[in-house]
């Protein structure tokens, strides 16, 4: 009965896996026989030994590939003695640094030297210039504190005569300007009358010689030069006193401002400095330093027809005025005039003092 069963039960549907037919030797296998109970206790044991052994196996396996570097040694730290400083410690040299290059350091970019400005030459410009007989010199100076000393003297070609003389030391150079009223043509005929008849000639034009000592750059130099001047608008005052006969060119009582004749139109400013140009004159007048009053000054500005200077017309402008309440009846007017120079495009500035006298026809 007990056969046929077990050929007719259905099978298992796990079936337990067979014994292996060699177990693995024990560790430490007994001297004898043991009991079988005993045995397979001992077979299970010794199963879990090995597994946990392989899966320690394995784990240092997997860690053998995974190490990291060893770390640098650390240098043992020595004890510094008592009373005395620290020693650094030297840092372990990296190599790769070693091998960095440092990157160059932008050098500054060189403020280029200052180019010294050459110290200018010693020069001196003249303005030779006349109206009518009157002569006039403006010397204008470069570097003025190398000039030691400036003569000029003017010369009268028809008696080949010398007019007059003018010294200048470094105290009259030093403000770099120097304004002369030099000699009038008019005087020079009046002293020298008698001579300039017998020739029946005019001291008409002075000849300026000027020599010039200075410092040059490569010592001392003295200077020599010859010039002729150039005509210029010229002017005039006079009063008249009151007991004169009026005319159209007399004034009694009045001061009389005129321009010399002119080939072009002349104007004049009373005043007004900024007015000026090549046909603009401006002119002021004061007493004792007090300014005559605008409101009695007339003007008139015109022209008429040559006489001795041959075809042409020629153009005039002049101020007239009474002598004030509050001037002396003998006394000196003070006239500032303001005018272009037209051959050398300079503005220049005259003054000049004028007397005046109720007793004789002066100025």
């Amino acid at each position: 009965m007990n056969r046929k069963r077990d050929e007719f039960s259905p099978p298992e549907e796990f079936p337990l896996p067979a014994e292996e037919i060699t177990p693995p030797p024990e560790e430490f296998p007994p001297p004898g026989s043991a009991p079988e109970g005993e045995q397979t206790a001992r077979r299970r044991r010794k199963r879990k030994l090995l597994y946990a052994a392989a899966s320690a196996a394995l784990v240092l396996l997997l860690a053998g590939t995974h190490r990291a570097l060893p770390a640098a040694p650390v240098a043992p730290s020595v004890p510094t003695p008592a009373g005395l400083p620290a020693e650094p410690t030297e840092p372990v040299p990296d190599p790769a640094a070693e091998t960095a290059q440092p990157a160059p350091e932008a050098s500054p970019e060189s403020t280029p030297e200052p180019t010294p400005t050459p110290a200018p030459e010693p020069d001196c410009q003249i303005l030779y210039y006349s109206f009518s007989s009157a002569h006039y010199a403006r010397l204008l100076f470069t570097a003025p504190e190398a000039f030691e000393e400036v003569e000029l003297e003017l010369w009268e070609p028809e008696l080949n005569l010398q007019a007059a003389v003018y010294e200048l030391g470094p105290e009259d150079i030093a403000k770099g300007e120097v304004d002369l009223a030099l000699a009038d043509a008019g005087d020079l005929y009046m002293e020298h009358m008698d001579a300039y008849q017998e020739k029946d000639a005019w001291p008409e034009v002075l000849e300026l010689r000027a020599t010039l000592r200075y410092q040059g750059k490569d010592g001392p130099v003295t200077e020599t030069r010859s010039l002729w001047p150039a005509p210029e608008q010229g002017w005039g005052l006079r009063y008249f006193p009151k007991d004169m006969e009026p005319d159209d060119y007399v004034f009694p009582g009045c001061f009389r401002f005129t321009t010399y004749e002119s080939m072009t139109p002349i104007a004049l400013a009373l005043n007004d400095p900024e007015a000026v140009a090549p046909d603009v004159i401006s002119v002021r007048f004061t007493i004792d330093g007090r300014e005559i009053d605008p409101d009695t000054v007339q003007y008139r500005a015109w022209g008429e027809e040559s006489v001795y200077f041959g075809p042409g017309t020629l153009y005039y402008a002049r101020f007239v005025f009474p002598r004030p309440d509050w001037a002396p009846e003998s006394g000196v007017i003070h006239v500032t005039v303001t005018e272009m120079l037209v051959n050398y495009g300079e503005v220049i500035v005259i003054e000049k003092d004028y007397p005046y006298s109720e007793e004789a026809e002066l100025g």
